[in-house]
């Protein structure tokens, strides 16, 4: 009762709160469009206004520019053709008389015009340059005849340019940047014009008049309109080169690299505007179509600033906004709360009639499905076909069927993490993730078998599945790749033939003994039950040889043998059915502890295996890598510990041989044959444990013990070298006084005399 009041409670807090809602999401929506509608509206107005006035600036200096080329063009011409400046053009060696008259004339040519920054009359035939320049701070010249060789003079630009003149047209501007000497650090942009005698180019009489115009004169132009120092104007040519100084970039540099150009060249033969970020500012970037020369003109302006007035607009709209907002959330309180009361008593015992339908068909569903499977309930397809009807479930018992089981990988890590309750719900996640993906080519249902396993029933029109194996493939990774990634974890799958709904549980037999193969396969398989049902007709011997093999190796101590011969026997039974699998593992599991029982009674050994070898159960077990890790530690704690014990067997000799050195070393008759016949064992082989264990020769440690005595006798007697040599073992006293000096450096003597003295 208490449970059915509130559900009640609740049914009404959402018919309330679906009223207030609804009313709130229409006020907000309404609200917005029309804000959106006018800020779209004005910014639009706004762009336009911007972009049509930038572009008439543009334009003017677009004018200007072409207006200062012409005068260039004109202002060069006429130095070409004038008859006082002909001899510097054509004449080898004119002379000096000549020369001074052209060079003022030269300079009126230059002074005539404020933008004009030199003038080069070039001849050919002396390779000579006549220059005027208006720059007085660092001039090209050092001498008043302002002429100069062309080996020596400083402009190592025109001078590329005049030896590749035929790739540069007459009265055509060229964009160029200049150092007057090498001591001035500043660069100087010029636009450059040529003009020469195309006819007379290869021959001697070739002269060409070059005339320089500033680049800042331009420059000036282009910002003299420019209200803010944010702004940047400039000139690109066709190639994407500026031909003109930016704010941040010289003349000659390339800007296809910059954001905005990719879209700029996309529309070569038009003007417009983009809106992009320049070095992290989002701008409006208005541009003209290309000139005669190719040039277009650019103007880059911060966004912010275009917009200002605009944003301010938006501001103001958002605080209108907000007051409507709060005004209709007021007024939809009201509305709803009194909207609300008669629509949810209806809607609430509609709710719980729902809510209690839709529980006991869910559960009827699934129990159902589950005992179809499990092969609990009626065969007879004309009953099938009704239960189908009557749960409402989404499969069509006229069509054959498809199954696919899923098996949640590493599951008993997930049984230690998550309750029974958790697990349900992943496995509900899984028949949702597996709906969706298989929807464009199945008809689904999702029954939950309990433990790690999920059955997907899919319809199919024909007796063969309807899409490709790699297809199939395709959707099973996308089945796990949105397992991984929405859930975190992998499944297994393994699908059946085609099949009729009446022989469901054969189908769900198959494919649950085709899923025991993801032992060999490992995580995120996937297995074709018809390959795994192919192997119940071939027939399997089990290797009794190899089984000797292995159990030799154990008691033979060869882990490494043992866990080959092991994997021999494992990997032949791939291709059998699971039940061979069983046998093999279980036989190998027996034959492995009676071999461990018999290792550990014979070398006195208590060993208790990690695991019971023989109570595996390998439909639980998800890898093989699994099995193959116990049974390999298995062999490797009985090696270590056999190795244990051994060592320690070894120990104790080598201290029983120590013990009778140091008892027997006056014994001339000490020596291994003596000490290896003493412990009744084998010269050669005591010799190689004693080396191995303390890395000295028995024979070397016999010498060591006596000379040691020997020292010892040496400083606390009076004894003669000759009755200590006897004393220690050594059968006459010239080998002993060799054996001292090798080990000491020193003979007997000197060793006790320097003890003498000493003390």
């Amino acid at each position: 009762m208490l449970k059915k009041k509130f559900t009640l409670l609740k049914t009404d807090s959402q018919v309330y709160l679906r009223l207030f809602l609804s009313l709130i999401i229409c006020i907000i929506i309404a609200v917005m469009i029309s804000s959106s509608v006018l800020y779209i509206k004005f910014r639009d107005i706004a762009s336009n206004q911007v972009y049509n006035f930038n572009l008439s600036s543009l334009a003017q200096t677009n004018k200007q520019v072409s207006m200062m080329t012409e005068i260039a063009k004109t202002v060069s011409y006429q130095i070409f053709s004038d008859v006082y400046l002909s001899k510097l053009l054509y004449y080898s060696s004119p002379d000096i008389y000549d020369i001074r008259p052209a060079m003022d004339q030269l300079g009126n040519y230059r002074i005539s015009l404020p933008f004009i920054d030199s003038v080069y009359i070039y001849n050919a035939a002396s390779e000579t340059f006549f220059v005027s320049t208006n720059n007085q701070n660092v001039r090209i010249t050092g001498n008043l005849s302002g002429s100069h060789n062309k080996s020596s003079f400083i402009d190592k630009d025109i001078i590329n340019i005049i030896d590749n003149i035929d790739n540069y047209k007459p009265f055509t501007p060229i964009s160029r940047n200049f150092s007057y000497s090498i001591s001035d650090s500043n660069s100087y942009s010029f636009y450059t014009f040529l003009c020469y005698d195309p006819l007379s180019l290869n021959t001697a009489n070739n002269g060409i008049v070059v005339v320089n115009i500033s680049e800042k004169w331009i420059r000036d132009v282009m910002t003299a309109d420019s209200k803010n120092s944010f702004s940047d104007t400039f000139i690109v040519d066709s190639s994407g080169k500026l031909v003109s100084n930016s704010n941040t970039e010289k003349m000659g540099t390339y800007i296809s690299n910059l954001e905005y150009s990719e879209e700029l060249y996309s529309n070569p033969k038009t003007s417009g505007y983009i809106i992009d970020e320049v070095s992290g500012i989002k701008s409006f970037i208005i541009y003209t179509e290309p000139d005669a020369f190719g040039w277009r003109y650019i103007k880059v302006t911060p966004y912010d600033l275009v917009f200002k007035d605009i944003d301010n607009l938006k501001k103001n709209l958002i605080i209108v906004c907000i007051i409507v907002f709060a005004f209709s959330l007021l007024l939809a309180l009201m509305v709803s709360k009194i909207l609300s009361k008669p629509i949810d008593r209806k809607l609430s015992d509609l709710y719980i009639l729902e809510s209690e339908n839709r529980t006991k068909n869910k559960l009827l569903k699934q129990e159902f499905l589950s005992n179809l499977l499990l092969r609990r309930t009626s065969q007879n397809l004309q009953i099938i076909q009704n239960l189908i009807k009557e749960y409402e479930i989404n499969l069509n018992p006229e069509y054959y069927i498809i199954m696919f089981l899923i098996r949640i990988d590493n599951f008993e890590e997930f049984t230690h993490k998550y309750s029974i309750d958790d697990i349900n719900l992943y496995k509900f996640g899984i028949g949702n993730i597996v709906t969706e993906l298989c929807s464009p080519y199945f008809s689904c249902e999702v029954v939950d078998m309990g433990e790690d396993r999920v059955i997907m029933l899919f319809n199919s029109e024909s007796d063969e599945i309807n899409i490709s194996e790699e297809e199939l493939k395709l959707l099973f990774d996308s089945i796990n790749d949105s397992m991984q990634k929405f859930m975190n974890s992998t499944v297994s799958i393994t699908f059946s033939p085609v099949g009729s709904i009446e022989n469901a549980g054969l189908l769900y037999n198959q494919v649950l003994e085709a899923s025991y193969h993801r032992l060999f396969y490992g995580p995120r398989c996937i297995i074709n039950s018809r390959d795994i049902m192919l192997y119940k007709d071939r027939e399997y011997t089990y290797p009794m040889s190899k089984e000797k093999q292995l159990t030799e190796s154990i008691m033979g101590f060869n882990s490494d043998s043992a866990k080959k011969i092991y994997l021999e026997i494992i990997n032949e039974t791939t291709e059998y059915p699971f039940t061979v699998i069983n046998f093999v593992i279980s036989h190998l599991a027996l034959a492995i502890t009676n071999t461990i029982n018999i290792v550990c009674k014979n070398n006195s050994l208590q060993y208790q295996p990690g695991f019971n070898v023989s109570m595996l159960n390998l439909t639980n077990i998800e890898s093989l890598e699994d099995i193959n890790t116990k049974f390999f530690s298995l062999f490797d704690e009985l090696k270590l510990l056999l190795e244990e014990k051994r060592n320690t067997k070894h120990d104790n000799l080598i201290q029983t041989i120590n013990n009778i050195i140091t008892s027997s070393y006056a014994s001339m008759d000490l020596c291994l044959n003596g000490i290896a016949d003493k412990l009744a064992m084998n010269p050669s082989y005591l010799g190689r444990v004693y080396r191995q264990k303390t890395l000295k020769a028995l024979p070397d440690y016999i010498t060591e013990v006596r000379i040691n005595k020997a020292k010892e006798l040496l400083q606390n007697t009076q004894y003669s070298i000759a009755e200590i040599s006897e004393k220690i073992g050594f059968a006459n006293s010239s080998y002993f006084y060799k054996t001292f000096k090798k080990y000491n450096g020193v003979t007997p003597n000197d060793f006790r005399k320097n003890l003498n003295i000493h003390h």
